[in-house]
């Protein structure tokens, strides 16, 4: 099952002064002293490298940026509304860790938003297309082995990589994550959260995205050795950067669709990123169970 999902992070005074003191460094993935809300805390480290109080067990963790000491406020905050059955269900979780004032304090600062693919990275970088022509792209890989994409820069990224390799599993899984910050944000008030993402539709975040089967249509013997040639290199460029790589290095004169068009077929799939994420977002925001 294809599923979209929303991650916050959020800045306000979230603790004046933590009432518990963490083990930072040394106490990695051990449970620290007190509680809040009757929920476990441990101190862990992220994939930015800092060291965070994680309330709550990992499959719906809260993440604390970590203090300095115990008077230190506490004022970032890292949350994730889709590990909850419903958004009513996370704020109620919410405003069991946090104080009234503290929640009227809190603002988003990046929404992060992901689409899940059960498909090899391989496979979702050779069908991604984006509609936008000027949008920079930029590869990510570590030990000359590629593991993703970027897309955009400043306050809208869309990153491309293989979640399967980060989380250690065995079976394909590839995560395409949109990354909004500023005047890109929808909103700031996590309690219009609902409200702007429903009535957005996805239409600012999504819908220049799309994934494509693409067959290819070789031409005829008859053709000449520059049609061929020019297939030869499409398809080289396809197999080995994926189709939006591919038209980006080939419409430097503003020409590919004449010189290339005849060279292959676009089929949309079925499930398309921000079809995906309506679905899954209506569903997450109305369900009141």
């Amino acid at each position: 099952m294809v599923k979209s999902r929303i991650f916050l992070f959020l800045n306000g005074t979230v603790f004046g002064g933590w009432s518990i003191t963490p083990d930072f460094p040394a106490g990695s993935g051990t449970t620290t002293g007190g509680s809040s809300a009757g929920l476990a805390q441990k101190s862990v480290k992220l994939r930015d490298n800092r060291w965070y109080v994680q309330v709550g067990d990992d499959s719906i963790g809260w993440y604390f940026k970590a203090p300095y000491n115990q008077n230190t406020d506490i004022s970032k905050m890292i949350t994730r509304p889709s590990a909850f059955q419903s958004f009513e269900k996370y704020l109620n979780t919410l405003s069991q860790i946090l104080t009234g004032n503290e929640l009227k304090n809190i603002k988003i600062t990046r929404l992060d938003i992901t689409v899940d693919y059960f498909e090899t990275l391989e496979n979702v970088l050779q069908s991604l297309n984006v509609i936008n022509k000027q949008v920079e792209v930029e590869y990510m890989e570590k030990a000359s082995r590629r593991t993703g994409m970027m897309i955009g820069k400043g306050s809208e990224i869309i990153v491309v990589y293989d979640k399967a390799d980060r989380s250690n599993r065995s079976d394909p899984l590839t995560r395409i994550e949109l990354q909004i910050a500023g005047k890109k944000l929808p909103t700031r008030d996590i309690f219009k959260l609902k409200e702007s993402l429903l009535a957005d539709k996805g239409k600012s975040h999504f819908n220049t995205l799309t994934l494509n089967h693409i067959t290819l249509d070789k031409p005829h013997d008859v053709e000449s050795k520059a049609v061929h040639d020019r297939f030869k290199e499409f398809e080289t460029l396809l197999k080995h950067d994926g189709y939006l790589s591919a038209r980006k290095k080939l419409n430097e004169n503003g020409n590919f669709k004449r010189d290339y068009g005849a060279f292959f077929i676009l089929d949309p799939w079925d499930n398309q990123p921000e079809k995906v994420f309506n679905q899954s977002m209506e569903s997450f925001f109305n369900d009141v169970r």
